[in-house]
């Protein structure tokens, strides 16, 4: 009879350290789930000055395409890498003209595709001037606010170093392409834009998932535009070498 009872005894503590172990793995996953479905929820999308920020920085990127597009349009040989040029131009103009709710004060004249930047940000003069004092006697209130303005002036110098940047990067491009021409132009033109816009593509579907309905409304737009861009100087890609194929062909 004991080695009955000791037997079930040993059964019991088996099955009962199996749903505890079950139980164990289970708590763990469903807080996963739950914070996946938090993040699916919208916790974390961004706040407006986030908003703000990229929206202004996808200017930046519209900018270039802008520009680029305007300089082919008037240089290139090949009359759909012409037509493509024009497209982008005014595509991407298009495309700033939507996100124009959304840029920030230090991005605006960005949006005009000026070289100049916008220093008379009140948020930026109010972050040189207040700080976060330890001292009990600032309010709650008063300690929100510094911060506030301290995260809008770090994402203002973030702008700027990103503004320095496109400014880099377009005299490089400019430098590059003013040394081409014909067919060799053409196919620097088209590579650069399919470089670019895989860039902006992944860009966008980054920022589609943290967006607010509204900003992200214009995001998903954008990169159905972006995307068709893609696809159009793609084509362009093979066109171009089949005609630089044909001429090989032809000076043999």
């Amino acid at each position: 009879m004991s080695k009955i009872y000791t037997g079930l005894v040993a059964f019991l503590l088996v099955v009962g350290s199996i749903k505890v172990g079950v139980a164990q793995q289970t708590q763990p996953l469903d807080r996963q789930n739950q914070n996946e479905v938090a993040r699916s929820d919208g916790q974390a999308k961004f706040d407006r000055p986030m908003v703000e920020f990229f929206a202004s920085k996808l200017v930046l990127c519209n900018n270039a395409a802008i520009q680029a597009g305007q300089m082919a349009a008037k240089k290139a040989t090949n009359s759909e890498v012409k037509q493509f040029a024009e497209m982008l131009a005014t595509d991407h103009a298009k495309f700033n003209a939507r996100l124009k709710p959304f840029v920030a004060s230090y991005g605006d004249q960005s949006i005009a595709a000026t070289e100049t930047t916008n220093t008379n940000n009140p948020l930026a003069i109010a972050g040189d001037k207040v700080r976060v004092d330890q001292d009990s006697s600032i309010s709650k209130t008063q300690k929100e606010t510094s911060l506030r303005v301290d995260a809008q002036t770090t994402l203002q110098s973030l702008y700027e170093v990103c503004e320095e940047a496109h400014k880099n990067h377009m005299a490089a491009c400019t430098a590059m392409l003013t040394k081409k021409s014909g067919n060799e132009f053409d196919k620097a033109f088209v590579g650069s834009q399919i470089v670019g816009h895989m860039q902006l593509l992944a860009e966008l579907k980054a920022l589609d998932s943290r967006s607010g309905s509204d900003f992200q409304t214009v995001i998903r737009e954008a990169t159905k535009s972006v995307e068709s861009h893609m696809q159009a100087a793609e084509g362009l890609c093979k066109t171009l070498e089949g005609q630089n194929e044909r001429a090989d062909t032809s000076n043999r």
